[in-house]
C-alpha cells in the first residue's frame, strides 16, 4: 500500500524558518479523538475527516492521501467539537480561546466551505461562558446549534452566514446532544433528559409535550438521533434503543445487553435484537407527519 501523502499548496504553513531553510508539514500521524466530540466524519464514500495535532485532516482512502484542510490558530487553546453540514460541504470546528491576563476565555465556531477550504465565517459566543460540547447543523445547512457548559448548559442557535443568534436557551441539567429535527429548523432535541423544544421567531424555546416520553422511566439517555422528521431513536443506558413515531411511543429493541429481560420490550412491531435492521425497516417506512405541540 502507498504511504506517499499530500497537502495542498494554500494549505501550507511555515512551522519555522531559520538561516533560509523553511520547514512545512507534509503529514500528521494518528488522530486526537479523545477531546474532540463528533471527532471523525465521512464527507464522501472515500474521504475521512478528523483532527491530528493542531489540525484537521482530509484523508482519501482510495488513494491514501491526506490533505491538511485546516490549522488551528496560535490563540486556540483547544478544539472541543466537529460538525458536517448535511450537504457535506461546510464544517463547523468548536475552538476554546484562552483569555489573556484577568479575561476569561470565550468559545467560537470557525465554519469552513470544504471544498476550498476556504474559511467562511466564524462565531463568537462572548456572553456565554464554558466550552462547546457538541455542535450541529440544520437540514438546510443554514443554522447551526451549539452546547455550552457543564453542570448548567446553555444552547445556542446562530444563523452561521449572517453571524447572528437567532436564539438561546439555559438548561439547569448538563446536555450531551443537541439535533435538529430533519426537516423542521425550528425543532431541536436535546439529551440527558431527552427534551423537544420549539424555537419560535422571537429567539425563546418552549417545549414540546410529549406525554409518551414518560415511557423512558427517567432512564439515562446516551444517545439519539433522528430518523425522518416524525420518528426519533432514543438509547438508554439500560440497553434499550426506543423508538417514538409521530409523538407515540412505537417499540423498544436491545442494542447491547444480552442480559434484558424480554419482558421490558414492547410486542409489536416485533424487533429483530438486532439494531441495524431495526433501523433499516424504520427507514424504509412511510411518513407519518410532523412532530406537533402536545402530541
Amino acid at each position: 500500500m502507498s504511504t506517499r501523502r499530500h497537502m495542498d499548496s494554500d494549505s501550507e504553513s511555515d512551522d519555522d524558518q531559520a538561516d533560509g531553510a523553511r520547514l512545512t508539514l507534509h503529514h500528521g500521524f494518528g488522530a486526537r479523538i479523545e477531546t474532540i466530540r463528533d471527532a471523525v466524519h465521512f464527507v464522501s464514500d472515500q474521504a475521512l475527516l478528523y483532527p491530528v495535532g493542531r489540525y484537521i485532516a482530509l484523508h482519501d482512502t482510495q488513494n491514501q492521501l491526506q490533505t491538511l484542510v485546516y490549522e488551528q490558530p496560535a490563540a486556540v487553546q483547544q478544539t472541543t467539537a466537529l460538525a458536517i453540514s448535511p450537504n457535506l460541504k461546510y464544517l463547523a470546528v468548536c475552538e476554546y480561546v484562552s483569555g489573556e491576563g484577568s479575561a476569561l476565555g470565550r468559545s467560537q465556531v470557525t465554519v469552513l466551505f470544504l471544498p476550498t477550504r476556504r474559511l467562511m465565517k466564524i462565531l463568537y459566543h462572548t456572553t456565554v461562558e464554558g466550552q462547546i460540547g457538541c455542535a450541529t447543523f440544520s437540514h438546510d445547512s443554514k443554522l447551526i446549534a451549539c452546547q455550552l457548559g457543564g453542570s448548567e448548559s446553555t444552547t445556542t442557535v446562530w444563523h452561521w452566514e449572517k453571524a447572528k443568534l437567532v436564539g438561546s436557551f439555559r438548561s439547569r441539567a448538563p446536555i450531551s446532544r443537541i439535533r435538529f429535527n430533519p426537516e423542521q429548523s425550528a425543532v431541536l432535541s436535546l439529551s440527558h433528559p431527552l427534551r423537544i423544544l420549539r424555537l419560535n421567531d422571537k429567539g425563546s424555546f418552549k417545549d414540546v409535550e410529549l406525554p409518551s416520553m414518560r415511557k423512558l422511566g427517567g432512564v439515562e439517555v446516551q444517545e439519539h438521533l433522528w430518523l425522518s422528521s416524525s420518528r426519533l431513536i432514543v438509547l438508554t443506558a439500560d440497553g434499550l434503543a426506543h423508538v417514538f413515531a409521530s409523538g407515540e411511543y412505537a417499540y423498544a429493541t436491545k442494542w447491547w445487553s444480552p442480559q434484558l429481560n424480554a419482558s421490558n420490550l414492547a410486542t409489536p412491531p416485533k424487533p429483530s435484537g438486532n439494531l441495524s435492521s431495526d433501523l433499516s425497516a424504520e427507514q424504509s417506512g412511510g411518513g407519518l407527519g410532523t412532530v406537533a405541540e402536545g402530541a
